[in-house]
Formats: C-alpha cells, sequence, structure tokens
C-alpha cells in the first residue's frame, strides 16, 4: 500500500473516530435544550421568567371567538360554512354552525373541525378536522388574524394541504 492510501485511510479512521462522538454530543446537547422549560430554577422566579403553559396561551384567543365565514368550491362542496370559535374551560375550538349551499339552502350544524392548542408569536397552533371519503383527518396547522375581520388558516398533512381566508360574520 503506497503513502497517500494509507494516509488517506489514517485520515478516515480518525475523521470517523472524532466525528462520531461529537454527533453524540450534538445529539444530546439539543434534546437537553428542548426540556429545559420542564425545570424552574430560583433565578427563573426572581426573574418573572416562569415558562408559559398552554392553558396561559390559548387564553389569548378572544380576538378570535365569534362567527366566521369560510367559503368553498369543489367538486364535494360549493357554499359557505359558518365556523363558531369559543371557549371551552381552558381551551378553544371552532364549530361548524350552518353549512350554505350555492342554491341558498341552509343546515344547521354542530361538528367541531378546529381546536387551538396554543400560540407562537402571532401564529396560533391549530388541530384542523376534515373528513374525506368516510375518513377523518387530523391535520396540524396555524391561524394568523390578518385584520379584526379576516384571518387565514393554513393546514398540512402528508403533502395535502390547503391556505383558507375566513371573514368574520357581522350582524
Amino acid at each position: 500500500m503506497s503513502n497517500w492510501k494509507l494516509a488517506g485511510l489514517s485520515a478516515l479512521i480518525i475523521g470517523m473516530l472524532a466525528g462520531i462522538p461529537h454527533l453524540v454530543a450534538t445529539r444530546s446537547d439539543s434534546a437537553s435544550l428542548e426540556n429545559r422549560d420542564l425545570y424552574i430554577t430560583s433565578e427563573d422566579v426572581d426573574r418573572n421568567r416562569l415558562p408559559r403553559t398552554r392553558d396561559v396561551e390559548v387564553t389569548t384567543a378572544t380576538e378570535l371567538s365569534g362567527l366566521w365565514k369560510a367559503a368553498y368550491t369543489s367538486d364535494e362542496f360549493t357554499g359557505n360554512m359558518i365556523v363558531e370559535i369559543r371557549n371551552e374551560d381552558t381551551s378553544w375550538a371552532g364549530y361548524v354552525v350552518e353549512y350554505t349551499d350555492a342554491y341558498g339552502n341552509s343546515l344547521a350544524a354542530e361538528d367541531k373541525i378546529l381546536e387551538i392548542t396554543g400560540k407562537k408569536g402571532k401564529k396560533w397552533k391549530i388541530i384542523y378536522t376534515m373528513t374525506y371519503e368516510g375518513e377523518t383527518y387530523r391535520m396540524p396547522g396555524h391561524i394568523v388574524l390578518i385584520s379584526e375581520t379576516k384571518l387565514k388558516l393554513t393546514y398540512d398533512l402528508e403533502g395535502y394541504g390547503d391556505t383558507e381566508v375566513w371573514t368574520k360574520v357581522t350582524d
């Protein structure tokens, strides 16, 4: 074996032996960073930096409460859906209260389609429930309030996703 091949093989072995412990150490550091809010230190209490709980975040969803209209045009349904976002003890949820087809026929409903699970920045994290061809899908997504009368709802599940703009229903 030539000196160059021996030097290259040695460098490869040394790189692998040095790289594997670094990779393992990096992985364990990121896992400990994800769990850092689980422990509260006296410094956190003194600085008033207690981690926020999910219930505290969700209670800020009052600006989403009320009736919202979503318009749909598809092979399965063309018309409007009225969704009421309301408080349920310690969480917020959205219920379809009325379906209206393209001909103006309406149907009362009480179908839960939306769970608001938290807030991060200006986005509310959600689980959007949709039934398609007899199967029910729970898709993660988020809501962003565009204005006082419009919100943007985005969801995605395994490559199938969409963005909807809902309009606040005013009397």
